[in-house]
């Protein structure tokens, strides 16, 4: 007997980080975007105000949530458009461009084993 596993698949992404304030010069860094396919798509459906709302003095916090659903939606909407077909050698080099691809995640299930 062995336990029984899992897999889930994920989208990962290179995005360019930049500060919220144009003044501040620090924080800007390269980051790794990791999402479900399923948030992924979420994303391309809903707008960040939608997802993220303002309570109380929360202000910079959801400036930032908005940041972040927008490097996802921006990777959904890559993503989609490399799966078009027709698409003009300049286009495909284009979206080529983009540091994206899938990453599967296998784990030992903790509800089963294997029979």
């Amino acid at each position: 007997m062995g336990l029984k596993y899992t897999s889930k698949d994920y989208y990962w992404c290179l995005t360019y980080e930049q500060p919220l304030e144009k003044k501040n010069t620090q924080n800007r860094k390269y980051r790794v975007l990791l999402a479900s396919k399923e948030l992924m798509e979420y994303a391309l459906k809903k707008e960040p105000f939608e997802v993220f709302n303002k309570k109380g003095n929360a202000r910079g916090y959801t400036h930032y949530c908005d940041r972040r659903w927008f490097h996802l939606r921006t990777m959904g909407q890559i993503v989609k458009a490399k799966k078009l077909t027709g698409l003009t050698k300049g286009q495909k080099k284009w979206l080529d461009t983009f540091f994206i691809d899938t990453l599967t995640v296998v784990a030992a299930d903790p509800n089963g084993q294997a029979g």
